[in-house]
């Protein structure tokens, strides 16, 4: 019932709405594009038996990882764990294989009754860490819409148009996948959408400012060194970067990356990547309704 009530919650925010839209669109039939939170459909088909199948296939030994940050005894701690997980099951989870989402352009532009503000995004697949272009994509998404001075929010600024607070880029990051995710929230949508395509064929056809380079590849890294600063997000972030890539220090080795990161890199990862988008538009109205599977808005 918890579930059920956070999706229904969710299907009337525009935000979210967008955001599973836009996933849909851009990893297709991939797991990536289902909802986090699931559907109304998907969790009614929940049972106890696979819900404890699902347990005792994918919660084992081999697959698990275990971080522990701070100050402790590291005699006690291995021994401690050993007590604990002494009769956790041996072995791996298997690993499904899954064919990698297509890239190629789609829009979807639907309005609902009770969305107040219209909302797109825009999305680029890319590749995820530890793929030697990623450091470049991160500066990139940075230089799109990483702060206020970034090059779509700065735009959009000089043109009088009103958007909120957290419309920019982001980079989507998973094991597998990834996507340059630019967002906005704006009553005129459209020629937020224009704007950003302007600003992609420049970064596409010229080279970035120095000045630029610079303040994107500091947020960047400033960002990283903010996501460590407790312990237990500390240990959360070792746990994930050791399952995803079998190292602990990735965030050191990513940073060190960052800053090796030049403007040809910026320029050829916008023209390896910055193609054939997917735009998920939500739009306030009195009826819901139209869906476009074509390249619109100038995308």
């Amino acid at each position: 019932e918890r579930a059920l009530r956070e999706i229904v919650r969710g299907a009337t925010e525009g935000r979210r709405r967008n955001y599973n839209q836009l996933l849909g669109l851009v990893f297709e039939d991939h797991p990536y594009a289902r909802p986090v939170e699931g559907t109304a459909e998907s969790i009614g088909r929940i049972t106890r038996d696979r819900v404890e199948e699902f347990y005792s296939t994918n919660y084992v030994a081999g697959s698990t990882v275990v971080a522990i940050v701070g100050n402790f005894d590291e005699n006690s701690a291995v021994a401690s764990l050993g007590d604990l997980f002494g009769d956790y099951p041996r072995g791996e989870a298997p690993r499904p294989e899954i064919d990698s989402p297509r890239r190629g352009g789609r829009t979807v532009d639907m309005t609902f009754v009770d969305v107040p503000e219209a909302r797109a995004s825009v999305a680029y697949l890319a590749v995820p860490a530890p793929h030697k272009d990623h450091p470049a994509i991160r500066v990139l998404t940075s230089i799109i819409g990483g702060g206020g001075s970034a090059r779509v929010p700065a735009a959009l600024g000089d043109r009088g148009a009103d958007i909120a607070d957290d419309s920019g880029a982001y980079c989507f990051c998973a094991a597998e996948e990834a996507a340059i995710v630019i967002s906005m929230e704006s009553d005129d949508i459209d020629e937020c959408l224009l704007m950003v395509e302007e600003e992609v064929r420049r970064l596409r056809r010229e080279p970035v400012s120095d000045e630029e380079l610079r303040i994107a590849r500091n947020r960047v890294t400033g960002e990283l060194a903010r996501k460590g600063q407790t312990n237990l997000v500390r240990a959360l972030q070792l746990a994930i970067d050791y399952l995803a890539t079998g190292h602990v220090d990735v965030v050191d080795m990513f940073i060190e990356q960052i800053s090796r990161v030049s403007k040809d890199d910026v320029l050829r990862v916008a023209n390896e990547y910055l193609v054939a988008p997917a735009v998920a538009i939500v739009r306030p109205g009195r009826a819901a309704g139209r869906s476009d599977d074509g390249r619109g808005k100038g995308i």
